[in-house]
């Protein structure tokens, strides 16, 4: 049933509910997150997701409700860090844990709203991907990824033997570069002004906003903003570096189930809005969350998303593991 997939409300209302207690509490979100994602794997490993019944409303309206709720937290901790009496240790538990929730929970709820035929969806997934100060997204991952994922043409498929550390970076700069280029070529086509390309306008808009929060609240809210967005653009990345990683395509060949990483325990992809069914969701891109269905021929990760998003933060681990991952697909030796 459609409440399966909210769990991450409960996620993230604990932030300030365990402010409350003191200014360090809301670091425990950190640790509950993985042990709730890769406990449940351990403890029951056979637990598979199951195709989801119930009205299409009650599915819908889960981003449509995180979304605004997400946001609501990050406008809360911009007003609490920004106050003179704040500690350093309140700054950094805020921004640590609403950062890896929003890079989590808030971007995979601003993913399924941008994939959305409803202009009020994608409106959403804008305005969330503003508050994590990523909103050229928008256009790198639909007109970009989708395009060109599991080839050397795309920069959130991280190559065989690549480290998450370098990952990032290019990632995250190559990105950047596509959405660029892909608005250049739209505007060139259609003779419009600068201002109709969508990365310059959000730019734009961003800085705006950083302007507007500096001179209201101060440093310490622009900082915490810029430090909450990296962190969120951070775990996005690590989501990205673990789905496609390895699986390249050759030259002509069509992008098929075989490309995506999946994962199949219930508990995850109830909490990461059916992200496990990867490939599934490059079928349908457009296709709601919880639609997607496990595919004949898809990969599957070693521990799941969370189990393997934090091997990968190992790299001797995760290649060691992956390797032989890549190996068992017919994938050779890298």
């Amino acid at each position: 049933m459609a409440i399966r997939f909210y769990g991450a409300l409960i996620f993230l209302a604990l932030v300030p509910l365990l402010h409350m207690a003191g200014p360090l509490w809301p670091l425990l979100v950190i640790v509950l997150i993985p042990l709730t994602l890769v406990g449940s794997e351990f403890l029951f490993p056979g637990l598979a997701a199951e195709r989801s019944t119930g009205p299409r409303v009650a599915f819908r309206l889960l981003p449509l409700t995180y979304i605004p709720a997400q946001i609501a937290v990050i406008v809360w901790a911009t007003l609490v860090v920004s106050q003179p009496d704040g500690s350093w240790f309140e700054f950094l538990s805020l921004t640590l844990s609403i950062g890896v929730l929003a890079g989590l929970f808030g971007m995979l709820a601003a993913h399924e709203a941008i994939h959305s035929h409803s202009p009020l969806d994608r409106l959403f997934g804008v305005l969330m991907l503003f508050a994590m100060s990523y909103p050229q997204f928008r256009v790198a991952h639909v007109h970009g990824h989708h395009r060109h994922a599991a080839s050397s043409k795309d920069p959130t498929t991280a190559r065989r033997g690549e480290s998450y550390y370098g990952f990032v970076f290019r990632s995250v700069a190559m990105q950047f570069r596509t959405a660029w280029r892909h608005e250049e070529i739209r505007r060139a086509r259609r003779s419009e002004s600068l201002l109709a390309n969508r990365v310059f306008a959000d730019l734009a808009l961003l800085l705006a906003g950083y302007i507007v929060v500096a001179e209201m609240l101060g440093g310490h809210a622009v900082i915490f903003l810029a430090g909450e967005g990296v962190l969120s653009i951070a775990a996005l990345s690590l989501f990205d570096y673990v789905a496609h990683y390895g699986l390249m395509r050759s030259d002509g060949e069509p992008f098929g189930d075989q490309h995506s990483w999946n994962a199949s325990h219930a508990v995850g992809n109830a909490l990461l809005f059916n992200m496990g069914r990867h490939s599934d969701h490059h079928r349908h891109a457009a296709g709601p969350y919880q639609t997607l269905v496990a595919m004949p021929k898809q990969p599957e990760l070693p521990a799941g998303y969370a189990g393997s998003m934090l091997l990968a933060l190992i790299p001797p681990l995760w290649w060691n593991v992956m390797e032989r991952r890549l190996r068992g697909l017919g994938q050779g030796a890298s």
